[in-house]
């Protein structure tokens, strides 16, 4: 009996904690310290968006930015937030990340929790520049996300890692 309980923890510790390791590893500069990864983020608010929306797109941007900062460091990068693009230095071993936030459905949390399978979806929609100087970009993509997981978090969190993978893989590329 407690050899089939000890070896259930274990099995579900390591399901944590390799769940739980980022899937990325950060190239080095050749001094072997880390890369500078800047982050600035449009939120992509206009005129036509009510409170509500706004309100919405604020928390979602913040979440984004903070798991960004989490998820990058826990990489290998250095990861640095900025308010605005101009605010970027260009230096060796450093790259900016300009997103901008293009659509955002919150969907229906109800019907995510009682129905399911795609009822409800939360998604969003996002544009990614890559600049290792301030004026060309050396990667631009557009990417999304949907999921009818109850708790909207998982939707900046997939696409932070999406984003990541696609910009360690320009990095190295060039490195």
């Amino acid at each position: 009996m407690f050899k089939r309980i000890a070896m259930l923890s274990l099995c579900l510790a390591l399901l944590i904690i390799t769940g739980c390791a980022t899937k990325i590893s950060a190239p080095k500069m050749t001094s072997g310290d880390p890369i500078s990864l800047y982050l600035v983020c449009d939120k992509g608010i206009t005129s036509d968006m009510t409170n509500k929306q706004i309100e919405q797109i604020n928390e979602v941007s913040a979440f984004m930015k903070n798991h960004f900062l989490g998820y990058a460091s826990k990489s290998g990068y250095k990861p640095i937030i900025l308010e605005e693009k101009a605010a970027f230095r260009p230096m060796p071993g450093s790259y900016l990340l300009a997103v901008t936030i293009k659509k955002y459905n919150p969907g229906n949390k109800a019907l995510r929790m009682t129905i399911g399978f795609g009822a409800g979806a939360v998604s969003m929609d996002i544009h990614y520049d890559l600049y290792a100087d301030a004026s060309s970009s050396i990667l631009s993509r557009d990417d999304g996300v949907g999921s009818s997981n109850p708790n909207w978090i998982v939707v900046p969190a997939k696409l932070n890692e999406k984003m990541l993978i696609e910009v360690t893989k320009e990095i190295t590329r060039r490195s």
